[in-house]
């Protein structure tokens, strides 16, 4: 069966425009992520106000990586994983760290270690000593 030429003109337009607005759509939710990521890794704590969640996570565990994804219910959040060894060195603990993103601000949404999850007083006692092993005059 041939299809006129106007009609392949209409399809080929539609097309295009179809993947122009998928384009846009994963582009908004690019920038969504983006800014969550800027909200928690620019977060200042009261614990040391002279750094950053990020320096602080970057610099208490290794390998840290950071991400975003959306909740069952749509909600933004900011993930942070990365390892961090015992005093003796026999164990790497693998942490991971979901805050949740509301407007520009971001709270514990959960967090685990070794897979176990943590409360609040646990990652309370984690942020303490990410906050506290951040030293800004070694890390100029």
């Amino acid at each position: 069966m041939k299809i006129k030429k106007g009609l392949k003109k209409y399809i080929v337009c539609g097309l295009i425009v179809v993947s122009a607005a998928g384009g846009l759509v994963g582009y908004n939710k690019y920038q969504q992520g983006q800014k969550a990521l800027h909200i928690v890794q620019g977060g200042r704590s009261n614990i040391n106000t002279e750094c950053t969640y990020k320096q602080a996570f970057e610099s208490y565990l290794m390998d840290t990586s950071w991400c975003t994804y959306k909740n069952s219910e749509g909600k933004q959040i900011v993930n942070i994983t990365g390892e961090r060894y015992s005093v003796e060195r026999q164990h790497g603990y693998k942490y991971s760290i979901d805050y949740l993103i509301t407007g520009n601000s971001f709270k514990l949404y959960k967090a685990t270690m070794d897979g176990v999850e943590m409360n609040e007083v646990e990652v309370l006692m984690l942020t303490i000593k990410a906050m506290d092993s951040y030293d800004s005059v070694d890390n100029f």
